[in-house]
């Protein structure tokens, strides 16, 4: 990453402990901050700590503050209660919630870019097919300069005996995922098969107008996803902290499901994907140890 341009991961990384490409998590997933509602006090505290970082003085945000909290009835002793605080404890709550916060999720979101270019840039430099680069592409979405820049980087000679390493680590992957993927594959296609149905139906309601039909099909077709989900978590679970933890081997994994996903959707077969098992089987027996039999 330090090559590629996208900053010493050492200081990326909001813990400060060196960047890690999760090849399970995107930053998309990370972009639906946490916050709370409009109407509940932490986020009001929030909002008046951002006005505090632009300028406005102490006395306002207490006013702002503590009318937020009093505004609804339930939290209007609550609110009474905050005007007894003194200025320096509130001054502390709303920088903590309105400036320090926010600047460690901006950290996060740097460090969760980064990552995202990481595994893209890994993905497209390991001999996985197009198709399976193509997804990934789209499922991390970082910096595509410094994911070509990765790939790059990881195709120089010198980086030869690394990227084999890496792509013997994919392989390993791909081998343990594949029986397990296997036994899986079926249900999680035909929640997938059935999502997709949903939403067609629910945009044919849509079109006609028909906006609790169409809101019913959507809600189904949600349903279906996250059962899909719910599938996939509990096939990979014996794999998932290492694939969590080493982004070649979790990309490994994920192109076993990729794969026998689209056997079961027709769009692969059978063969193709044992094949590409067989071949990564026979590229890791070539280069683990011997077992050496002592007699006697």
């Amino acid at each position: 990453m330090e090559e590629a341009g996208n900053g010493d991961p050492k200081r990326v990384a909001e813990s400060g402990q060196p960047l890690h490409f999760d090849s399970f998590d995107g930053l998309a997933v990370h972009r639906t901050a946490g916050r709370p509602t409009n109407g509940d006090a932490g986020w009001a505290l929030a909002e008046a700590g951002a006005g505090k970082v632009g300028g406005a003085g102490v006395d306002a945000l207490v006013d702002k503050a503590v009318g937020a909290m009093a505004s609804a009835a339930p939290r209007a002793a609550a609110g009474a209660a905050w005007q007894v605080v003194s200025i320096g404890t509130l001054a502390y709550h709303l920088y903590t919630e309105g400036y320090e916060k926010p600047h460690r999720e901006k950290d996060l979101q740097h460090s969760l870019g980064a990552s995202d270019a990481g595994v893209a840039g890994l993905a497209q430099a390991l001999p996985f097919d197009d198709d399976f680069k193509r997804a990934v592409a789209t499922v991390h979405g970082g910096s595509s300069n410094a994911a070509v820049g990765v790939t790059n980087s990881l195709r120089k000679p010198e980086h030869r005996a690394e990227l084999a390493e890496l792509t013997l680590r994919a392989d390993r992957g791909l081998v343990d995922a594949a029986p397990l993927v296997r036994a899986a594959a079926h249900d999680i296609a035909a929640c997938m098969k059935g999502a997709a149905s949903d939403k067609e139906h629910a945009a044919v309601a849509r079109a006609r107008g028909d906006l609790v039909a169409a809101e019913n099909f959507e809600q189904r077709a949600a349903a279906a996803a996250v059962r899909a989900s719910e599938h996939e978590k509990v096939a990979l679970a014996p794999l998932l902290t290492r694939a969590q933890g080493d982004a070649a081997y979790g990309l490994g994994v994920q192109s076993a499901m990729h794969h026998a996903l689209r056997v079961e959707l027709g769009r692969e077969t059978r063969e193709h994907f044992a094949g590409s098992v067989a071949n990564a089987r026979a590229e890791l027996a070539a280069v683990d140890p011997r077992t050496i039999t002592i007699s006697g």
